[in-house]
C-alpha cells in the first residue's frame, strides 16, 4: 500500500464489521466492492452503550458509496435537507484536526463526544458514527463524527414526514434487527448529513 496521505489513515477497527472482524467490504445500496479501488464511501455504525462503562453492543453496521449516498439523499424533501445543512452550521463542533487539516491518530478519542451535543458516549444510552473511507483508508476532514441519540432526536424533528416515510422505507429495505432494539432501529441508517 501507498504511503498514507496527511489526512488519510488505514481505516480504524471501530470502523470494522462486527459479524466478520474485517472491513464493510460491499455497498448496501449496490452491492460493489468498496475496499479495493479509489470508491469513497461512508460508514455508519450505531452502538447501545452500558451508562457508566466503556461497553458497546453494536445495533447496526454498514458501507454505502458515495453515489448511493446522493441517491439516498436525493429522495430527502428540499425542506428536510435544508432544516438539516442549518442545524449543522448552528450547532456542530468539529475538532481542531479538522481546521488544521491534520489526521489524529486517536480517532477514538474524536468518536467519544457528539459533534452536536458534546455529551460523552459512555454517559449516553445510544449513539452513532460516521465515516469517510476510500479503499482501505479513512480521509480524516469532517468525518468522522458521533452524534448521540439525543442528537439525532432533535434532527428527527427536523425533518419532513414525507422523507421519514423514504427512510422507513430504506430501513425496511436493507436493516432488520431485535425488537428490543426497535427505538433506535425506527429510523434505521441515517446516511442524511
Amino acid at each position: 500500500m501507498e504511503k498514507a496521505r496527511a489526512n488519510h489513515i488505514d481505516i480504524p477497527k471501530i470502523f470494522y464489521s462486527d459479524a466478520t472482524g474485517g472491513y464493510l467490504e460491499r455497498c448496501i445500496g449496490c452491492d460493489l466492492e468498496l475496499c479495493s479501488g479509489d470508491t469513497d464511501y461512508l460508514i455508519e455504525k450505531a452502538f447501545k452503550s452500558y451508562q457508566g462503562l466503556e461497553s458497546y453492543s453494536t445495533i447496526f453496521e454498514y458501507a454505502m458509496c458515495l453515489t448511493c449516498v446522493d441517491r439516498m439523499h436525493q429522495t430527502l424533501s428540499e425542506e428536510s435537507r435544508a432544516n438539516i445543512s442549518s442545524y449543522f452550521q448552528k450547532h456542530a463542533k468539529f475538532p481542531n484536526w479538522v481546521a488544521s487539516g491534520q489526521a489524529d491518530n486517536d480517532i477514538n478519542q474524536q468518536l467519544s463526544c457528539c459533534i452536536l451535543t458534546a455529551e460523552k458516549a459512555h454517559e449516553i444510552p445510544e449513539f452513532q458514527i460516521y465515516g469517510h473511507c476510500r479503499g482501505k483508508e479513512l480521509i480524516v476532514s469532517g468525518y468522522p463524527f458521533m452524534i448521540s441519540g439525543k442528537a439525532m432526536d432533535m434532527l428527527v424533528e427536523l425533518i419532513s414526514d414525507q422523507t421519514l416515510d423514504e427512510l422507513q422505507n430504506f430501513t425496511d429495505q436493507l436493516v432488520g434487527g431485535p425488537s428490543e432494539f426497535a427505538d433506535i432501529l425506527k429510523l434505521g441508517p441515517r446516511l442524511i448529513f
